[in-house]
């Protein structure tokens, strides 16, 4: 491990710190540590140039388009899904112009272009002036297709001048060696009333298997909502709108820089969630090969009597629950979801268990009320084949 300090909070690397890997994806033997204080995530440290750090992008994954099958695979979610993800970064963007305090046009700058043109489609009918910032030519240039200013250069060396009423970017902090300084550096380009719109993936909402999709080294940072606000409250950046779902989302204003750890989650909760997590795809994934076989569902109970987190067995129950009813297993996917509420009370497992059990009555009456098809029946009568 090269940096002897977290990036975003100054925090001395020691003991203390947790280690969620030992492995990023793909097998690469670098680790990943969480700081005890901001609970900031990174694996190894990146040593490269600002604009070799915003290339990164190019080689992972948006992590707000990907979605978890019903075999646990991760994979790009279908047009609908990458449709509905664009439409809401457009809704995002929407609620930052709406907080702008300007009557004349907003100047908008949008810095990356992974996402796409997000301020032309979010602009569409406002009175906005609108430029981007992307090194990559290829996103470069498929923005100007949309008449989309854009300057083929990183947000760090551009020397124009100018403020800006409204600065958004999407999953680029991840990627930098210096993501605190880049924070200041957008505060600095902030008009005195505009809204900064940062986002970032959410590593308590990953999908996939930490080692095998989610961590690293083209990521090397990973944000949870206390790590993102902090290090916005440290580069005079303040959060007045925080979103946390699978994508965080900060809308800020600028003010003084305030050295402080916000509260939140602590770092031994992040490796507990990060690792149950991989917990209980892995268990998705086998009971999915098998099937809800006897002995398959001897070892889910195992594996489930084994966790101590409640939050992650309430997720392994629902696990199991779903295999048993993917054969039928009526009885046993009630069982387990009756076991999912005893950790997490959750209305729609509620909802689900109360269809189930509606399921279960009919049968048992078409069970107990119809004779059997090799049954002695009168004449002309309609048998039930069993």
């Amino acid at each position: 491990m090269d940096v002897r300090s977290c990036p975003v909070c100054s925090t001395t690397f020691g003991p203390d710190w947790s280690t969620l890997s030992r492995l990023a994806a793909g097998g690469e033997p670098v680790a990943t540590h969480v700081c005890p204080e901001c609970t900031l995530a990174w694996t190894g440290r990146p040593q490269f140039r600002v604009d070799t750090c915003y290339r990164s992008r190019v080689w992972s994954r948006d992590a707000g388009g990907l979605l978890e099958s019903g075999d646990g695979r991760v994979t790009a979610g279908p047009p609908e899904h990458r449709a509905d993800l664009a439409a809401a970064r457009v809704s995002d963007l929407r609620r930052a112009f709406a907080a702008v305090r300007t009557r004349r046009r907003v100047r908008v700058l949008q810095v990356g272009l992974s996402a796409g043109p997000v301020v032309h489609e979010a602009g569409r009918g406002l009175r906005v002036n609108a430029m981007a910032l992307e090194p990559w030519a290829p996103w470069a240039n498929a923005a100007r297709a949309h008449a989309t200013e854009v300057h083929q250069q990183t947000l760090e060396s551009w020397r124009r001048r100018g403020m800006f009423d409204v600065i958004v970017e999407h999953d680029l902090l991840p990627h930098l060696c210096e993501p605190l300084q880049h924070l200041r550096t957008i505060a600095g380009r902030l008009a005195p009333a505009g809204v900064a719109l940062i986002e970032v993936p959410n590593l308590l909402r990953a999908a996939g298997l930490s080692d095998e999709e989610v961590l690293s080294t083209a990521r090397p940072f990973w944000f949870t909502p206390r790590a993102l606000v902090t290090a916005c409250k440290r580069a005079g950046l303040t959060p007045f709108h925080l979103a946390a779902d699978e994508r965080l989302r900060v809308l800020c204003r600028v003010a003084p820089p305030l050295a402080m750890t916000v509260p939140g989650v602590l770092a031994s909760e992040v490796v507990d969630v990060v690792r149950g997590n991989d917990t209980r795809l892995l268990l998705k994934r086998a009971l999915f090969r098998t099937g809800a076989t006897p002995s398959a569902l001897q070892m889910a109970a195992i594996v489930h009597a084994r966790c101590t987190r409640r939050a992650v067995r309430a997720d392994l129950a629902i696990e199991i629950a779903t295999a048993c009813e993917r054969t039928s297993n009526f009885e046993a996917a009630a069982h387990w979801l009756e076991v999912s509420m005893l950790d997490r009370p959750d209305p729609e497992v509620a909802q689900t268990l109360a269809t189930l059990e509606l399921l279960r009555r009919r049968v048992r009456s078409l069970w107990l009320d119809a004779p059997a098809a090799n049954d002695p029946m009168p004449s002309g009568t309609a048998r039930l084949a069993s």
